[in-house]
């Protein structure tokens, strides 16, 4: 388990939505299954941080607290198991000749970390 920030989570997450459109239709069954996998932990997740976010909202009106509260989750770093699909992008990425996919891919910040 590695560290990460919500921020990745997102950025991987869209990654992974990218691959959805471009990919699906031409991945094994294995790496389909991966793919839906990948989507659907990473999603729990990303979902979570706006529904939390939305349920402070709707106990606390003060937009500067919820502000306070929205940097709190988003300086906060979470365990999640990202090495392995950061390997799975790479793998997939390299079978598909998609300059824009790649160049998203390039620019995912903490991807090199």
């Amino acid at each position: 388990m590695e560290r990460v920030s919500i921020n990745e989570l997102m950025q991987i997450e869209r990654l992974l939505l990218e691959m959805n459109v471009r990919f699906k239709f031409d991945l094994s069954l294995g790496d389909s299954l991966k793919l839906y996998r990948y989507l659907k932990d990473v999603g729990e997740v990303t979902n979570f941080f706006f529904y939390i976010q939305d349920e402070y909202a709707q106990k606390n009106k003060d937009a500067e607290k919820l502000k306070e509260y929205n940097n709190k989750l988003v300086s906060e770093k979470i365990d999640f198991n990202i090495k392995e699909i950061q390997s799975f992008i790479d793998t997939v990425s390299s079978r598909f000749d998609d300059e824009s996919f790649n160049d998203l891919l390039s620019k995912t910040r903490f991807w090199a970390n």
